[in-house]
């Protein structure tokens, strides 16, 4: 007769391991946990101390999103694990998890630098941007900002972006560039970098004494006629802001230009 007294019951599997009864129950169920040793008089199921490690990297695996399903591929004969395999494909899904960590993290910080510069602006009816370094990929365009023409374009645009393998940089808004008495407009969208880019053409921030302030869409044409003729400016930037509260439907907008010295 079997003595069940050297193997874990699946409580005590479940304490040892930090995983609920509840679950070892279901990798039982799908099949990809089997006890060592069952009692034919009630059925009770028991496990060997190897099957820690084991449930525990079932465990992480399904923390880190590899379907349980996929474990029955490294189940071998003779109850034998194929821990390698199991491991390389733990590792590999860690790795992913921590790049995507890394990129919402930058997510997060660039959203938290548009609420400040926000707040900032707010604040100061003079506020100016020191050192930017930001590239913009831009596109023909011609029509309001916030309009449904505008939204239908950027769509397009992002797919053009995807298109030319560029990285969308989570800002948008138009251009405009005062040529030949007119106002030429154009779409952009900020990407992440664009050196040695000829396929589009770019707009690039990298000087310094850029006058940024909040401006009302109704308002866009007349500021810019406002300040080409009084200042002489002929390059206007225009994006979307992020602050709080944000307004889904109406984002406020930055305006931005560059200051002559």
């Amino acid at each position: 007769m079997t003595n069940f007294q050297h193997f874990l019951t699946i409580g005590q599997l479940s304490k040892l391991s930090g995983i609920h009864t509840k679950a070892l129950r279901y990798y039982e169920q799908i099949g990809i946990l089997k006890p060592s040793q069952v009692n034919p008089d009630n059925g009770y199921r028991y496990y060997s101390h190897s099957h820690i490690p084991y449930v525990s990297l079932i465990k992480m695996c399904a923390d880190y999103g590899l379907p349980l399903k996929d474990f029955t591929n490294y189940m071998l004969a003779d109850d034998q694990i194929d821990m390698v395999k199991i491991i390389q494909e733990a590792q590999a899904k860690i790795l992913a998890t921590e790049k995507q960590v890394r990129k919402d993290k930058d997510y997060l910080h660039k959203l938290q630098q548009q609420l400040l510069l926000s707040q900032q602006i707010d604040h100061r009816q003079q506020f100016h941007l020191d050192e930017t370094n930001e590239c913009y990929a831009l596109f023909p365009f011609k029509g309001q900002m916030l309009s449904s023409d505008y939204y239908n374009q950027v769509r397009h645009c992002l797919l053009e972006l995807d298109d030319v393998q560029l990285d969308y940089d989570n800002r948008i808004g138009c251009y405009y560039a005062y040529q030949e008495e007119n106002f030429k407009q154009y779409m952009a969208l900020k990407v992440k970098e664009c050196l040695d880019r000829t396929d589009l053409p770019f707009i690039c921030l990298n000087q310094q004494h850029i006058h940024a302030e909040h401006i009302h869409q109704d308002d866009i044409a007349d500021k810019l006629q406002t300040l080409q003729a009084e200042k002489e400016i002929i390059d206007f930037l225009i994006l979307e802001t992020f602050e709080n509260p944000y307004h889904l439907s109406q984002p406020h907008l930055e305006l931005r230009y560059l200051i002559n010295d």
